[in-house]
């Protein structure tokens, strides 16, 4: 009995293990190296400001499903989205179908001044 106990035991953190793994994996894969590198700094509750790159026009149901991941919305133009996460939703985000990519937010300033 103890044997299968522990044999059951191995299979389950062998499952769990391998999704923590797939969902680091997914996460470096659709995101680009500013944006780890901004994940990797900031601690948990640190608010990240984030582009979305989906692969066609962002419907108002995939909305939806960003807004019940319990992201924020900043604004939607076609296929790019910017979003307001902590670490745990970017994850979250990632695993998303319409999701191909995550770049971080770049400030923008206009090229020349306006009069």
């Amino acid at each position: 009995m103890k044997r299968y106990l522990l044999i059951l035991m191995i299979l389950v953190s062998i499952v769990l293990l391998q999704s923590c793994f797939t969902k680091e994996k997914l996460v470096k894969e659709k995101c680009d190296v500013a944006l780890l590198n901004t994940i990797q700094k900031a601690n948990e509750t640190e608010i990240i400001k984030l582009s979305i790159i989906s692969q066609s026009k962002i419907t108002d149901q995939q909305k939806q499903l960003v807004k019940d991941a319990g992201i924020e919305i900043n604004s939607v133009v076609g296929k790019i989205a910017t979003v307001s996460a902590d670490k745990e939703k970017i994850s979250k985000l990632s695993n998303l179908d319409f999701v191909v990519r995550l770049e971080s937010s770049k400030n923008m300033k206009p090229i020349r001044k306006m009069k």
